[in-house]
């Protein structure tokens, strides 16, 4: 299968010598090649998140041009994974968002190509006439292709990098003429500009193209199947192990003369050097020289999507009162404290990286009992009846007394479990990543019932009006009635969910990795109305009062009318947003990736106060008789008074 055309969008407005993504193609013989783009689409970049990008870049594209005999794309594919995890500890990168690290490598075989991406990242086929997300169940011609992963090394947080990363094997459809095209990069708010360019392209288009409205980079790759068949049996006249011929290639050359990257490339600077089949392949030591970089052709890309009202700006922050947050105790760990706290009684409790749930008193911060649990706890404890229910990476489920932490029950599902799960008075829910739920007795631990979704539960799940609402990688939320398990309903969403839902006994609302939070009727599914936000939506969603509350990944504070959708205020971090907002006493409390936790006025969104951490934050804090409680990844625990009026 031939990439026919292949073409790069780039922001229009970017010029060179700023800061740009990472692009890499080259071309060989026998029907191969590689097509690499790494970038940054997060709100939190800093230095070791941008030294592993690179450390990434410089890995696969020395590998590839080191690689002097033909292997198969899965194992060269796998190998990158295990040295990008290896990357990832020497830079000190944590792998929290991931998905907000954009790493694309498509490697093309003469009858197919692999991609490798993030779970979730903006990847897009077009199918049908349509570009649909390729994690979509039942597209034709396209697998997913199993990553061996280390089982010996324990989860930093919700999943390992190799698990984190999935790959992908796209054919020709048979019987298609047509080009089959693949869009590969950029953020949730690029998809619509990089869709519409991609309608636009033709045969004719340069290799990279300035677009509107696009922010990050986006690679399009069209794949001939007309050129298939003859490229397949030219390969198959090399022999196993035989040396790879290769085309002549051009190259670009990045940070300080450590990357090489092709030409058409935005930013960093333009260089070039052609490379024949002699050539050194050590890439540090390429020979380069600087030439003017290609003519970037600049389109004014028709804008088809919905025309939106005028976002309703919060009012400018009110001065910081003289009695703002103040720290009332905080306890330091060897490992990120990413769950969420619960209060059970005077205590409040919580998990950490390091396998183990602790019981904290709320008023003087002493330790009151801590249970060992086996690798990390990502999920969120939960508290019900005098018992604290937790549940670990191994797939352990776990009851303990609230008072001592003396295990009452253990249910060992086998199943890894980051998702909090759900407790009513008789029954708990309990998603795995492999997509099933499980119904547990709160009194005895027995499996009650079992439900499969079609992808990873990630998001938490949340009990309403007798269902258990369950938000899945499938893009789907469904509603499980509680004592059967059986679906009442579902609703499409889109993308890989990873927001936890919310409800107020009439209405659901969740959010999408594509921005859109979505209110359906909670009796029947039906959709009342959908809003789209700035970036991805990945938090828990809180309803309160008549209103719904959001984090996006456009690092804002979104605060919307339950009833019509429409925005009421919005409150801009300098962080992508992860957790649920808490609303009480007329203030949002709601922590950030910029280390900070804000307090806001819940009428308004105006600022009332924000206390600064040090360190990225996906802790949803809890807030009780005027105390915050939550942690942060590196490994502090707070307890905050809340700011006076």
């Amino acid at each position: 299968m031939a990439m026919s055309h292949d073409v790069a969008f780039v922001p229009a407005a970017l010029e060179p010598g700023t800061e740009a993504d990472l692009v890499y193609r080259e071309q060989s013989s026998g029907g191969r090649g590689l097509y690499l783009l790494m970038q940054d689409v997060s709100a939190r970049a800093h230095e070791p998140r941008r030294r592993f990008l690179l450390a990434c870049f410089r890995d696969t594209v020395s590998a590839y041009l080191a690689t002097s005999r033909v292997t198969g794309a899965p194992t060269f594919l796998r190998d990158r994974v295990r040295a990008f995890e290896a990357m990832s500890r020497a830079v000190d990168t944590r792998l929290d968002d991931i998905e907000g690290l954009g790493i694309y490598v498509a490697l093309r075989e003469p009858d197919a190509v692999y991609v490798l991406c993030a779970r979730g990242a903006s990847t897009r086929v077009r199918w049908k006439g349509v570009f649909v997300p390729l994690v979509t169940a039942g597209i034709d011609g396209v697998i997913e292709v199993p990553i061996e992963t280390s089982r010996s090394q324990h989860d930093l947080f919700a999943q390992t990098l190799p698990e984190s990363l999935v790959m992908y094997r796209v054919t020709a459809l048979a019987g298609e003429t047509a080009p089959r095209e693949l869009l590969l990069g950029g953020a949730a708010d690029d998809m619509a500009a990089s869709v519409d360019a991609a309608e636009h392209a033709t045969s004719r288009m340069s290799e990279r193209v300035g677009v509107e409205r696009l922010r990050h980079s986006v690679l399009l790759l069209a794949l001939d199947p007309a050129l298939a068949g003859a490229e397949a049996a030219a390969a198959r006249s090399f022999d196993e192990g035989r040396p790879r011929g290769r085309v002549p290639r051009s190259a670009v050359l990045g940070v300080a003369g450590a990357v090489v990257l092709v030409a058409g490339l935005a930013g960093f600077g333009y260089w070039r050097s052609a490379m024949d089949n002699g050539a050194k392949k050590n890439v540090d030591e390429t020979a380069l020289k600087e030439t003017p970089p290609p003519a970037l052709e600049k389109r004014a890309v028709p804008d088809t999507s919905a025309e939106e009202k005028a976002p309703v700006q919060a009012p400018a922050p009110a001065p910081v009162p003289k009695r703002g947050f103040d720290v009332s105790w905080q306890e330091s760990f060897r490992a990120a404290v990413t769950s969420s706290p619960v209060v059970a009684g005077d205590a409040v409790v919580f998990g950490g990286r390091d396998g183990k749930v602790y019981s904290y008193a709320r008023s003087d911060g002493s330790r009151q009992w801590t249970y060992a649990a086996q690798g990390g706890v990502g999920a969120s404890p939960v508290f019900k009846n005098g018992v604290v229910v937790a549940a670990d990476y191994a797939g352990n489920v776990v009851s303990l007394r609230a008072g001592s932490g003396t295990p009452v029950w253990k249910r060992a599902l086998r199943e890894k479990i980051v998702s909090t799960p759900a407790v009513t008075n008789e029954r708990i829910a309990v998603g795995t990543v492999t997509g099933r739920v499980y119904a547990l007795s709160l009194d005895t631990g027995r499996v009650l019932w079992k439900f499969s979704t079609r992808g990873g539960v990630r998001g938490g799940i949340v009990a309403a009006d007798g269902l258990f609402l369950v938000p899945s990688q499938d893009g789907r939320l469904y509603a499980l009635d509680e004592a059967t398990g059986a679906r009442k309903w579902f609703v499409t969403v889109g993308g890989a969910i990873a927001a936890s839902p919310a409800t107020d006994g009439d209405m659901a609302v969740v959010g999408s990795p594509r921005g859109d939070i979505m209110a359906v009727d909670l009796a029947r599914g039906k959709s009342r109305w959908t809003y789209r936000a700035g970036g991805a939506v990945n938090s828990g969603l809180v309803l309160d009062g008549g209103r719904v509350y959001a984090g996006a990944g456009d690092r804002r504070v979104y605060c919307i009318d339950a009833k019509s959708g429409e925005l009421v205020w919005r409150f801009d971090t300098e962080g992508v947003i992860l957790s649920r907002p808490s609303v009480s006493d007329n203030r949002v409390v709601v922590t950030s990736y910029d280390g900070f936790v804000y307090c806001l006025d819940a009428s308004s969104g105006a600022l009332i106060d924000r206390y600064e951490t040090g360190e990225a934050i996906f802790s949803s804090p809890a807030v009780v008789d005027d105390h915050v409680f939550f942690g942060n990844n590196a490994g502090r625990f707070y307890c905050l008074e809340s700011p006076k009026s």
